[in-house]
């Protein structure tokens, strides 16, 4: 996992915060357990924190839905996907129902690149 600064309220990485005078930090995790994947706030970067079972769902849900960058959803696939699927399996009764719950994540995105050009600009838009 990647350190994470602070700076004028928002989260930025070690590259960004090394540009900038006055960033707090460094804090572990990617700055730490959250709603959704964190990325830096002045250049995009993914700081790989961990996720709530709220952020979670938020992954799960913007995978299916393949609304957003499908390089920023693929990276949060491949980050996110079986550690959710582990924890799942782990506290489920059916697994079979997870299997099925989330087999729809695992399926290739369809989102296009001509999709992604006209969603504008914001690398981790949902």
């Amino acid at each position: 996992m990647t350190n994470a600064y602070v700076y004028d309220a928002a989260l930025i990485c070690e590259d960004c915060a090394q540009t900038v005078q006055g960033a707090d930090g460094p804090y572990g995790d990617g700055g730490g357990e959250a709603d959704c994947p964190q990325h830096c706030d002045m250049c995009g970067t993914f700081l790989d924190n961990p996720l709530t079972w709220d952020g979670y769902a938020y992954v799960a849900d913007a995978i299916a839905d393949g609304h957003g960058n499908p390089d920023v959803l693929a990276l949060w696939r491949a980050r996110y996907l079986s550690e959710c699927t582990a924890r799942l399996v782990t506290t489920a009764d059916d697994i079979d129902g997870v299997c099925h719950a989330w087999s729809h994540i695992r399926a290739p995105m369809r989102t296009s690149v001509a999709q992604h050009a006209t969603q504008g600009s914001n690398p981790y838009e949902r």
